[in-house]
């Protein structure tokens, strides 16, 4: 399974995508705010462009397992989970069904996340590899 998260809306402490599966869309997208290379304020910068390794690990957090995108240099513990502003997320990728572009959130998160989206990514790490690659719109 392919993912791409299309980075839509990147504005000044949040950034707003859409998150494709397989070439087909599948939901939003809410993150922190994406800063230059190099630069990182812990807990408050989006992971840095790139394709990402996903697999599933237990989330001491959540309680659950979750998935997890692996090796993004200079972060731990990214996760896609669920949440609506970047107020949620110390750099990981929030899902949600609807979003609001005035004021950088998602909605329909948690269930979503735990209706349709979890068992989706849960089935597709069981079977083979999952990546995800991020990427500004128009890249």
């Amino acid at each position: 399974m392919k993912l791409e998260l299309i980075r839509t809306h990147i504005v000044d402490q949040w950034t707003l995508g859409e998150l494709l599966i397989d070439g087909q869309f599948e939901c939003f997208t809410c993150e922190d705010e994406v800063r230059p290379d190099g630069f990182k304020v812990s807990g408050e910068t989006a992971i840095p462009f790139g394709t990402y390794a996903i697999k599933m690990q237990f989330s001491p957090t959540y309680k659950q397992i979750m998935p997890y995108l692996q090796d993004v240099a200079g972060f731990i513990g990214i996760m896609i989970h669920w949440g609506n502003s970047h107020k949620d997320t110390r750099g990981c990728i929030i899902v949600g069904r609807k979003r609001d572009t005035a004021y950088g959130t998602v909605s329909d998160s948690r269930d979503y996340f735990k209706g349709i989206f979890f068992h989706k990514i849960q089935r597709a790490c069981a079977k083979g590899d999952v990546t995800i690659t991020i990427r500004r719109e128009n890249e």
